[in-house]
């Protein structure tokens, strides 16, 4: 259906360098073709509106490359070709291309509707192909050609036949958990997809998506509409661009399943997964799946269902229990199939969960194809022959290794494109749709991720023939409109050390907090030598684009995002060199010197991220709609205030101490020693405190846990935390709830109850921090410790919660190992504690 088989020999273009994807076939003859004088493009027999659309857009890109535009005729000529013509259309008996392709001795092979020839001879020029995306993709080999001449303008003289390897080729693109792009934004990556040769895009949404059954999904997330993705299905088309939604139908529906409406649909409170127990789940299923699927006309559909693994800890347990992991999942897949299929979708999922849980493959339907996603640089990838075998069609999918990191890692992503597309093609997969991934807010912008796609197209097209230097050399030349690309595959390599490793941990971690043992600088050598190396290189980088600036003659503003790029970089070099300053300094006694040199650093930074943040919204507002930015600024003003308070205690000559939180993670006695579970564990603990209610100006606390905490004050209910660890930054800033305790507290001992759940049968355990304002302006704290009182049981205990039970045989509590630090909060501003990975 969409596979071509390569089954005749290709032989390498090695004459006909710099047009991305390379061409299959060249081969050379004596004659030239030059456009000196009036050329025109000839729209021939057989054409018709796609090809007038796709000659638009061939002028629109010889501009841009600063080349003359052809006048376009739709009247071909009658007889012979007159000098300096371009013919484009099928070959249609009697017609001007098959009689000029006759007059050359060329003969128009059996060639797929995507795939086309050039001939190039005196005196016209032809581009043939039966479909009008191969002519259209003929277009924009002939835009690179022209290009790409000695004088600009010339073509060799030659005959060039091409078709792709790969029938989908295709891009994956998150905007699901920050940057959600401007239409207009979304139609130039589709236009520069198409350029290349991409066919395939697929926008990736979990929720992000408007229902009129469901308004409140996506709200004031800047979701898709339906108009939204009719334009932009309409748009695509014109570029034969299929665009295929991304929409999930079983995990990462964290955002959602914290919200009071939907809490009955997850797998247990906090769950990231729908329940597949719930008869709930497949009304929302269908109820979703009837709007969003005609939205996107496409026969193909992606319901996801990756990463579920909260399947079987929650309501689902007994189902898992009777039919197996394995066939809970089955029957989930079987229903969502069932839905989409009888909206006339060919169904897409991802094949992760599937490759751990193997016997689904003889439970399912035949006709799902996988999208089976590796990211690690790799030679083989065996996978994509188990599917193969196992008798299912299959996407390769690599990734352009963007997330958590300040540019992406080439190094990796290459690797990992260039090898999994070909072992896609030799396993004869449909195809490869390279993913983004805009983890925690999406602050990698994605206009990082062009060269990457760019890439991704020439793998795609042509996997037995692929030289990454050259490719990105002319990727840049194409880009810019310059002459040569040499120093922008300088800078890339440069910026894509930022890639290396998880830096936007780093980047965001509080700077009082050390060095993320999470990310790259942590986990490989010594801060100080990373941060020279960087600020060497990132220097350099800047040093580069001053200098391309006056050459560049196309897409300047692109410039920009590489410059922010950079400075992010350089910003990070700065702080990693401090932090290991400040070490150095609290490891002893601080003298004046080093305090002084702590505080410089510390008002260069406070200056550098003021700028940067400005100039991060700026360039979000550039692409993107302008919901999610605020979630960014959000971290950038606590790294913003956190370094005012640094510079405020060095300024009075002192130095800063650690910005952890005070109070400790606690867990019953000997829970935290236990074997994890199958089943959830439950653990109940217990604090008093005393308060004079008429010394109190106010009292906030705040309440955190692994899993899913209640607590009560005074056997009044006072709230709960259900947010989990993931991917999305609305809900990691809920992992840490604040409440006014005030109106609750009663004159003398107070008694705080907390119930703490863990569902995944790893220890329940929590972390309590409040403070209580006096009058007079002293403040008191309450934080959970070892000295209070737990036990995990999993009965609860019967009046637990009240001012009567006696826990004499409950135990101290343990102190519970995170794994992670946590930033300290100002409850008085509303800020929470930030789990820092």
């Amino acid at each position: 259906m969409f596979r071509t088989s390569l089954a005749d020999t290709r032989s390498p273009a090695e004459t006909l360098p710099g047009i991305i994807p390379r061409p299959a076939e060249f081969s050379p003859r004596q004659s030239r073709f030059s456009l000196a004088g009036k050329q025109a493009l000839f729209l021939c027999e057989g054409t018709g509106p796609e090809d007038r659309f796709a000659a638009v857009e061939f002028n629109l890109w010889l501009a841009e490359l600063g080349l003359d535009t052809l006048e376009v005729r739709s009247n071909p000529p009658a007889a012979g070709a007159p000098l300096g013509a371009i013919l484009v259309g099928p070959a249609v008996a009697g017609g001007a291309v098959a009689r000029e392709l006759q007059r050359l001795g060329v003969e128009s092979r059996s060639t797929p509707d995507e795939g086309y020839l050039i001939a190039v001879g005196e005196p016209a020029a032809v581009l043939f192909s039966p479909g009008a995306a191969g002519r259209f993709y003929a277009l924009m080999t002939l835009a690179q050609m022209l290009y790409r001449g000695k004088s600009r303008g010339f073509l060799p003289g030659g005959v060039l036949h091409d078709r792709p390897a790969l029938g989908l080729r295709g891009i994956s693109d998150d905007i699901s958990r920050g940057q959600v792009s401007t239409l207009e934004d979304l139609k130039n990556l589709i236009r520069l997809s198409a350029r290349y040769k991409l066919n395939l895009y697929m926008p990736y949404l979990e929720d992000m998506f408007t229902f009129a059954g469901h308004p409140d999904i996506g709200a004031g997330r800047g979701a898709l509409t339906k108009a939204d993705a009719g334009e932009l299905v309409r748009f695509a088309r014109q570029f034969h661009v299929r665009v295929v939604p991304v929409f999930q139908c079983l995990g990462h529906y964290e955002n959602l399943l914290l919200r009071e409406p939907y809490l009955p649909l997850a797998e247990f409170p906090g769950a990231q997964t729908l329940s597949p127990a719930s008869e709930d789940t497949y009304t929302f299923l269908r109820q979703a799946l009837g709007e969003i699927v005609p939205a996107f006309e496409d026969s193909l559909f992606n319901m996801a269902c990756d990463e579920s693994w909260d399947v079987g800890l929650g309501k689902s347990r007994p189902l898992v229990a009777r039919y197996g992991l394995s066939g809970v999942h089955a029957r989930h897949y079987r229903r969502v199939h069932e839905i989409l299929t009888g909206l006339g979708r060919k169904v897409l999922m991802y094949g992760d969960i599937v490759l751990n849980n193997p016997a689904i493959l003889k439970d399912i339907p035949k006709d799902i194809i996988f999208v089976d996603w590796h990211y690690e640089a790799r030679k083989d990838y065996p996978s994509v022959a188990k599917f193969r075998q196992a008798g299912f069609e299959v996407l390769v999918s690599p990734a352009v290794v963007n997330y958590n990191r300040l540019y992406p890692d080439w190094r990796s992503a290459l690797v990992n494109i260039e090898n999994f597309t070909r072992v896609g093609f030799e396993n004869q997969a449909l195809g490869a749709v390279t993913s983004s991934w805009c983890d925690n807010g999406a602050f990698n912008l994605r206009q990082f991720n062009l060269w990457g796609y760019v890439f991704a197209a020439a793998c795609a097209w042509n996997p037995e023939n692929v030289e990454p230097g050259n490719i990105e050399k002319t990727f840049w030349e194409n880009l810019f409109a310059v002459d040569s690309g040499a120093p922008f595959v300088e800078l890339n390599a440069r910026l894509s050390n930022l890639g290396q490793g998880s830096t936007l941990y780093d980047w965001w971690r509080h700077p009082l907090l050390g060095i993320s043992t999470s990310g790259g600088v942590g986990k490989n050598g010594d801060p100080r030598q990373k941060s020279s190396r960087l600020a060497a290189d990132l220097a350099r980088v800047m040093e580069l684009i001053a200098q391309c600036r006056k050459a560049v003659r196309a897409n300047r503003p692109y410039l920009d995002v590489l410059d922010f790029a950079a400075a992010c970089g350089l910003c990070l070099a700065h702080k990693l060199q401090w932090q290991a300053d400040y070490a150095a300094a609290a490891s002893g006694r601080p003298t004046g010197p080093q305090l002084q040199q702590l505080l410089g650093g510390a008002e260069s930074l406070l200056a550098e991220l003021t700028g940067l943040e400005r100039r991060f919204s700026t360039l979000w507002l550039r692409y993107n709609r302008p919901e999610g930015l605020e979630n960014n600024l959000d971290l950038y003003h606590r790294q913003l205030e956190a370094w005012r308070g640094i510079i405020a205690d060095l300024r009075r000559g002192a130095l800063p101490s650690p910005a952890d939180l005070p109070s400790e993670w606690i867990t019953p006695a000997g829970s935290g020693a236990a074997a994890r579970t199958k089943a959830p564990r439950c653990a109940y603990f217990r604090a008093e405190f005393s308060v004079h209610r008429d010394s109190l100006s106010g009292a906030l606390v705040q309440l955190m846990g692994t899993s899913h905490v209640e607590a009560w004050l005074n056997d009044e209910y006072l709230g709960k935390v259900i947010a989990r660890r993931s991917l999305s930054l609305i809900v990691e800033k809920e992992r840490a709830v604040i409440f006014d305790i005030a109106p609750k507290l009663k004159e003398g001992r107070n008694r705080l109850t907390i119930k703490a759940t863990n569902y995944e049968g790893r220890a329940p355990a929590l972390n309590v921090y409040g403070e209580l304002y006096a009058k007079k302006g002293s403040v008191e704290r309450i934080m959970s410790a070892s000295a209070w009182r737990g036990l995990e049981t999993g009965l609860e205990p019967e009046g637990w919660r009240g001012d009567t039970f006696k826990d004499s045989a409950w135990r101290s509590c343990e102190r519970y190992s995170l794994g992670a630090r946590v930033s300290r909060p100002d409850l008085l501003k509303g800020v929470n504690s930030r789990i820092q990975r």
